[in-house]
């Protein structure tokens, strides 16, 4: 039995390989929200750009 955590809870997994894929599809949900937010903020600043001109 191996045990994943994913922040809000913990997810048991019967073999290593399942475990493994497990963490790899968090972390690549944990990275396209790092990129959302990052491009969220990219556009924030850029209208506040436009409007100061």
């Amino acid at each position: 039995m191996f045990r994943v955590n994913t922040g809000r809870r913990n997810h048991d997994y019967d073999t290593i390989e399942e475990a493994h894929q497990a963490m790899l599809d968090i972390y690549r949900i944990q990275q396209k929200e790092i990129q959302r937010l990052k491009g969220m903020r990219g556009e924030s600043w850029k209208q506040g750009l436009g409007r100061s001109e």
